[in-house]
């Protein structure tokens, strides 16, 4: 059975008679499939990608990606910390060099005084399973919809995930011959959400727009204005714009601009080994452990569990939290662009900017 007939039959048979039109659900189907091959055609990619982010959202101006089947790559800087992580075999690791600025109490924390550089940095880093809800402020892959939000339910999703996720939502599948894209409405709380895949550029998702039904609810869309193409056929976003509205007010624009779009070009094995820096202390969430580690992430020394030594204080340079607005969907934890969710945590650190992405408002306007 053909990748758009199985889509079409496990659409078809958890939709409830009379929603969606059977039509429609055929429809569904095949541009998730077309979307699925376009993306699978991007067997690898690097690329830098440049924030404008005149609200300060994200705290990263500029990041780097390299991807290689389901090996991937990431380099940001994060509130003036430098992060790197590598996604391979199920698992994330990550080196963090933290700028402690002046704060005394981490600096006198006996984690950070065993690697403090220059009286102002200290090197950390962590290990843990990757589950695809991705735990960096900064996610390229889906800044670019190659994934979107399933509103917090699902984490980032595909477009046929999203479309399987949410197939009783569907409303219409329609073309809009003005952009040139097909489009796929669905209703989700209280809102009408739409996802726009560009036939031009081999089905990639072009937009993704939430409109809310009253007139101070939140409305968001996010906009490839620019694609480029790579090999014949090929395409990746070039340029995206992200735009939202709360209570009536338009927000600064967001703009993720990708630049040396490198596509299918060979990447060796040796981009996706991630460098430590010797002697550092991992936190690792698996075995549940913290440990030492040499220059390529070897445990030297003794494991202790996680729980012995107390987390750094937070630095006062780091920002509040910021709280949910309940008119926001609530991000997914995918991005910002995912990437980390600081990546700032000796233990507390992480979990501390993991919930500070979870409350910030959504990166992308898909549903929630």
């Amino acid at each position: 059975m053909s990748d758009v007939r199985r889509l079409r039959w496990c659409l078809l048979a958890v939709l409830a008679p009379g929603v969606v039109r059977a039509g429609d659900a055929d429809e569904v189907a095949r541009l998730a499939a077309a979307n699925t091959a376009a993306v699978a055609a991007i067997r690898t990619i690097h690329f830098t990608v440049k924030v404008d982010d005149p609200a300060g959202r994200f705290g990263v101006t500029r990041a780097e990606s390299w991807r290689a089947g389901d090996k991937i790559r990431l380099h940001f800087t994060h509130l003036g910390n430098e992060n790197q992580a590598v996604i391979r075999d199920g698992v994330v690791r990550y080196s963090v060099r933290q700028d402690v600025g002046g704060s005394t109490a981490l600096k006198n924390h006996s984690e950070v005084k065993e690697s403090l550089d220059g009286g102002r940095y200290f090197w950390h880093g962590g290990v843990e399973r990757y589950t695809e809800a991705s735990p960096f402020l900064i996610d390229p892959w889906a800044a670019a919809l190659c994934k979107l939000s399933d509103g917090g339910k699902h984490g980032n999703v595909t477009f046929a995930e999203f479309a399987a996720n949410n197939a009783r939502a569907l409303r219409t599948v329609r073309r809009d011959g003005a952009a040139g894209a097909e489009v796929a409405e669905y209703r989700l709380g209280g809102a009408t959400v739409a996802v726009h895949l560009a036939p031009a550029a081999n089905y990639m998702v072009r937009k993704t727009e939430r409109l809310d039904d009253t007139p101070n609810g939140y409305t968001s869309s996010a906009e490839v204005t620019a694609f480029r193409e790579g090999p014949p056929g090929v395409f990746f976003p070039a340029r995206v714009v992200v735009k939202r509205k709360t209570g009536g007010k338009d927000e600064p624009d967001e703009v993720f601009t990708f630049h040396d779009i490198k596509i299918n070009a060979p990447i060796p094995d040796a981009a996706f080994d991630l460098k430590f820096r010797a002697g550092s202390r991992v936190t690792d969430r698996i075995q549940g452990t913290k440990y030492k580690v040499d220059e390529a992430g070897r445990q030297v020394g003794p494991a202790e569990p996680m729980a012995v030594s107390a987390s750094p204080a937070i630095s006062p340079a780091d920002p509040d939290p910021p709280t949910e607005t309940r008119a926001e969907p609530r991000r997914a934890g995918w991005w910002v662009l995912p990437a980390s969710v600081g990546l700032l945590a000796v233990s507390g650190l992480w979990l501390f900017a993991r919930r500070r992405a979870l409350r910030s408002p959504p990166d992308n306007p898909s549903p929630s």
